[in-house]
């Protein structure tokens, strides 16, 4: 088409960061650390790199590795030196640093020797407890829990970034109390009464009253039940003799 028009000696310019850089994964738990390479144009001369809240601060290496100890969401910014002079770029939040879960595995938990008890923990999404002895499922946040001694677990909490924490709880175990039941006369005729006495702990109960009879036989039962400060229990029976 003779009528079109023609476009001749067209420069076209622009501008383009000379500076610049790759790195490995950039959301992560805290502790973790980022390889950054450089990518920079122009072969530059010279590096100078800050990283906020990184370990270093600061680094002239063109390849530095660098830890995030602590949560947050944290600039970069690489300077560096060309032969067409200096150049700078700034990532803003460009590495996140997630805040890890808190473990919660609940309070210390007792139980009588013989019986179960359950842990309960919280903080996460996935739990795993160790040592596994006693539990009936160490992946689960409430594994029920029986053992003959007294035990600390551990409980890993992960949360769904894979940030963990974890936390203890012990499991205390207690025997069952001792009682030493006894009257202050075997021997009991009609007419005559007898004091029950027993010994074993704060919750000692006697089941029932021993009271005179019309002829004397020659024994009878008397419970007596002693219950500890966490509710472990035990009956022992007593049976005083009584003459005709």
């Amino acid at each position: 088409f003779f009528n079109d028009p023609v476009v001749s000696g067209l420069t076209l310019e622009y501008q383009a960061h000379a500076a610049s850089f790759t790195a490995s994964d950039v959301s992560f738990c805290p502790g973790g650390s980022v390889q950054f390479t450089d990518a920079s144009l122009g072969s530059p001369s010279s590096y100078v790199w800050y990283f906020e809240g990184g370990v270093p601060t600061t680094s002239t290496d063109p390849n530095p590795l660098v830890q995030y100890p602590n949560p947050g969401t944290f600039d970069v910014v690489l300077r560096v030196v060309t032969a067409d002079g200096p150049d700078e770029l700034q990532l803003s939040n460009y590495v996140t640093v997630h805040f890890p879960p808190v473990a919660t595995a609940g309070p210390d938990e007792d139980i009588c020797i013989g019986q179960s008890g359950q842990l309960q923990a919280f903080g996460g999404s996935s739990y795993q407890w160790s040592p596994t002895t006693g539990l009936s499922n160490p992946g689960i946040t409430n594994p029920t829990v029986t053992v003959s001694e007294t035990t600390t677990y551990t409980v890993l909490v992960t949360d769904a970034n894979g940030c963990q924490d974890e936390d203890e709880v012990t499991v205390v175990v207690h025997e069952l109390p001792t009682v030493i039941a006894s009257v202050d006369d075997n021997t009991l005729c009609p007419g005559d009464t007898a004091a029950l006495s027993a010994i074993g702990g704060p919750s000692l109960r006697i089941n029932t009253t021993l009271v005179a009879v019309p002829l004397c036989v020659s024994r009878i039962r008397r419970p007596m039940s002693q219950t500890s400060s966490i509710g472990c229990s035990m009956t022992r029976v007593r049976m005083p003799s009584l003459s005709r």
